[in-house]
Formats: C-alpha cells, sequence, structure tokens
C-alpha cells in the first residue's frame, strides 16, 4: 500500500500522518529511492511549506509537508510511459501493459536514481542528475523458482542514453536549461551554492563547475576516473573547499575508455 510513496510520519509517536504514492503499480522498477527536499517556494502566489521530491519515474512532485496535499508534477526528463491525472499520480498507457516493442523512458535506471539533487532559493531551481536511458520490457512467461532472482522478465537497454544536469524552475515547473554531461548517466549528483555555482561529476572523469542561471562550464578538472558521488563543500579556518570522491573506474565516455587509472581518491579543492 505505501510502496513508492513519500511517507510521513510523527516523529514521537511514529503514527502515520499522511503518505503520497508517486508510482502506484511500478511495473519499470521506478521505486522511490530519491532524497524528500524540505524547501519553502511560491505556489500561486502564497508562499508554501513543501516537501519536494524528483522521482525516479521522470516527475518532481511538489507536496504540501503539513498535510501531504499534491500541489503539482512536472517532468525532468523524457517520459513516454504514462499519463498524470488531476492529483499528479502516473497512469500507464494502455499499450504499455504489453510493453516488449517499446523503449520506454525513463527506463530501469530512472530519469533519477540515488545521487542527490540541489536546491537554490536564488534561482527557485532544482540541480537534478538526469540519466536519458531507455529500456524494454520484454516479460517472461511462467513462475519463478523459489530461492532464485526473478525479474520476471529480460530488461534490453538503450546503449546511447546520455546523462545531464537538468535546472528545474520550481517557479514555472518547467526545465530551465539542460547540460549534456559525458558519459552514458549521470550519478554523481549535484552542490549547488550562494555563490551561483552548481558542482557535478561525469563518467568521464571530470568535475565541473556550471553557472546555475545558464549551465555554462565556467571551470572543469580532469580527476583520473569516473566520478559517481556527489560534491560537497565545507570551511576549514574560514578557507571554503570542494570535496568529490572519485574512484570507480577508467574515465569513460560514450566514445569508450579514455586514458587514465582508477584511483579511489579523495579530490579536495580550495575555492
Amino acid at each position: 500500500m505505501y510502496s513508492n510513496s513519500v511517507v510521513a510520519l510523527d516523529a514521537d509517536s511514529g503514527d502515520l500522518r499522511w503518505y503520497f504514492q508517486t508510482s502506484p503499480r511500478d511495473e519499470f522498477d521506478h521505486d522511490s529511492t530519491s532524497e524528500p527536499m524540505i524547501i519553502e517556494e511560491m505556489f500561486n502566489g502564497q508562499m508554501r511549506k513543501m516537501i519536494v521530491q524528483v522521482s525516479r519515474n521522470g516527475h518532481v512532485y511538489a507536496l504540501d509537508r503539513m498535510n501531504g496535499d499534491f500541489l503539482y508534477a512536472g517532468e525532468y526528463t523524457r517520459v513516454n510511459w504514462a499519463e498524470r491525472d488531476e492529483r499528479g499520480k502516473p497512469v500507464l498507457k494502455q499499450e504499455l501493459y504489453e510493453p516488449a516493442d517499446t523503449m520506454v523512458f525513463p527506463g530501469l535506471y530512472g530519469g533519477k536514481n540515488w545521487p542527490p539533487a540541489s536546491y537554490s532559493p536564488d534561482t527557485h531551481m532544482l540541480y537534478i542528475p538526469t540519466t536519458e536511458w531507455g529500456t524494454r520490457f520484454i516479460r517472461r512467461d511462467g513462475e519463478g523458482r523459489p530461492g532464485t532472482m526473478d525479474l520476471g522478465g529480460i530488461p534490453q537497454f538503450d546503449t546511447t542514453g546520455t546523462g545531464w544536469v537538468v535546472a528545474f524552475d520550481m517557479l514555472s515547473g518547467e526545465i530551465a536549461w539542460q547540460k549534456e554531461m559525458p558519459g552514458n548517466f549521470n550519478w554523481a549528483g549535484t552542490l549547488s551554492t550562494g555563490g551561483g555555482l552548481v558542482f557535478s561529476g561525469a563518467p568521464d572523469g571530470h568535475v565541473y563547475a556550471m553557472n546555475d542561471e545558464t549551465g555554462e562550464v565556467l571551470w572543469k578538472f580532469q580527476t583520473g576516473s569516473g566520478i559517481y558521488a556527489p560534491p560537497t563543500s565545507f570551511t576549514i579556518d574560514g578557507k571554503q573547499y570542494l570535496g568529490v570522491a572519485s574512484g570507480t573506474r577508467n574515465p569513460v565516455t560514450r566514445a569508450g575508455v579514455a586514458t587514465g587509472i582508477a584511483t579511489g581518491n579523495y579530490i579536495l579543492f580550495s575555492l
């Protein structure tokens, strides 16, 4: 009943206050792994206390965090598997009850996976690490065997997929800009700062600093191996630093493997 949901519990008693189910059927593994973000933002001329979640199913959901009321939903990536009803919940397209011939977007890895998005109250934008990587879902006949993993079918991936950093405008509910990232997907997460910057990494090993209003790349640094971790920022003795973990494999692009070796390093920058 509460699968694929944003759930609000009373911190003292553990009682359920409210829940909102983002993917009721979950045919395509759009489980709700993304972090709920607590923000205050304008909606219909009023400042609202929101819970915002960038769902794997391709939608940004804005809810009233006091009572769970649905405010709005908007698409932050390519979505072809469902329409939304008046409550924002996806309704599976009739032709996708048997989806074998359709490349479904978002695919098995979701439009956004576990790496965190970030929010800037200065620009009113979410900065979302996204993957536009479709999947064909071919159902398997018969029952699974006890004690074995059973996916219920075979996923076939669109290997020409692309990773992005997407700036989603919370005021308009639409994409403001998007920056294509090297590699097939973006699992690096984002960090937005009060200095007007958005940081993210990429499978090609680069850390990127972008203008938060336009997406223009202002600076980049090659770490030596692919980045699948979010940048972080902190201060020591009054100086601000940027840190990021790098070290899954050689830098990778869609064209193949570039030069470099896996490092397993934590890279630190002074800002």
